[in-house]
C-alpha cells in the first residue's frame, strides 16, 4: 500500500513539473517550438486563435467581424492576451483589446503614468491650439 501511494505521488509531483514555466534560458528562444496552434474562423468572420510554444510562450485572441453598409468596409472587435517568462523567471501576462476606440493593453509588467505626468499631460493638450489635432 505504502508502494502505491509512493508512486500515485511521485506520479503527481512529475505531472506538476511538466506544468510549470520553463525557467528562462538566454538563447533558448531560438530552439523553441510551437506545441499548440489552434485557430478556427465562423461563416461571419469571427474568429479563436490559441498558440503556445515549448518556452512558454501563450497567446490568445477572439475576434469579431462587423460588417460595413459597403463591400471592403466594416470593422473587427478583438481581445485576447499573451504572456511569456521574463529573463528573471517572472511569468508576464498582457490582456489588450482592439477596436474602434484603439488598442489598449493592460499589465502590471507596463509602466503607469502618475497623477502628475497625467496632468501635465492634459494640460499640454488643453493649451495647445485646436489646429494642432487632426481627426
Amino acid at each position: 500500500m505504502k508502494l502505491i501511494v509512493l508512486v500515485a505521488m511521485v506520479a503527481v509531483a512529475a505531472a506538476q513539473e511538466d506544468l510549470a514555466p520553463v525557467p528562462y534560458v538566454a538563447g533558448s528562444d531560438r530552439d523553441a517550438e510551437i506545441i499548440k496552434n489552434e485557430f478556427s474562423m465562423d461563416e461571419a468572420g469571427g474568429f479563436i486563435a490559441d498558440m503556445e510554444t515549448s518556452n512558454s510562450i501563450q497567446q490568445s485572441a477572439t475576434g469579431t467581424s462587423y460588417p460595413g453598409s459597403e463591400p471592403e468596409t466594416g470593422s473587427y472587435a478583438m481581445s485576447g492576451s499573451y504572456s511569456y517568462v521574463s529573463p528573471e523567471g517572472r511569468t508576464i501576462t498582457v490582456t489588450w483589446t482592439a477596436d474602434e476606440n484603439g488598442y489598449v493593453a493592460e499589465s502590471d509588467a507596463i509602466p503607469q503614468l502618475s497623477a502628475g505626468q497625467q496632468a501635465a499631460i492634459d494640460a499640454s493638450v488643453a493649451a495647445a491650439p485646436a489646429d494642432d489635432f487632426v481627426l
